[in-house]
């Protein structure tokens, strides 16, 4: 199953699941209403997206095409590996961005599983 959930209107889109040539209508539909609603960058987090064919580059490719021409910067957010490599053996490393999340820093460590305090 794949989802793909609109973080911040217009501003950002998460996609999870297998995204493939049977499923990119509904990413590709929010991608072009977000690109037409809003402003500035466009992230897509891929974190939690499995790519499976040539199909999904190629429409994050062609997003990333209509974003530009619309004034839009299309940013990879976390993008998989496997999307990774798929980038570089079409040659688009330096045509799409990307980036990772920073991890943040716990603000607080418990330690579990130990003998009990004595009192």
């Amino acid at each position: 199953m794949t989802t793909v959930e609109v973080v911040v209107p217009g501003a950002e889109l998460r996609v999870t699941g297998r995204l493939d040539a049977g499923n990119d209508h509904a990413l590709r539909e929010e991608l072009h209403r977000a690109i037409v609603f809003g402003e500035g960058e466009l992230i897509l987090d891929l974190a939690g997206a499995e790519i499976h064919d040539s199909t999904a580059l190629a429409l994050v490719a062609g997003v990333h095409h209509r974003a530009a021409r619309a004034g839009r910067t299309l940013v990879i957010v976390d993008p998989s590996d496997r999307f990774e490599r798929v980038v570089a053996a079409m040659r688009l490393g330096k045509v799409l961005q990307r980036r990772r999340r920073p991890v943040p820093e716990p603000v607080a460590t418990v330690t579990v599983g130990g003998p009990p305090a004595r009192g």
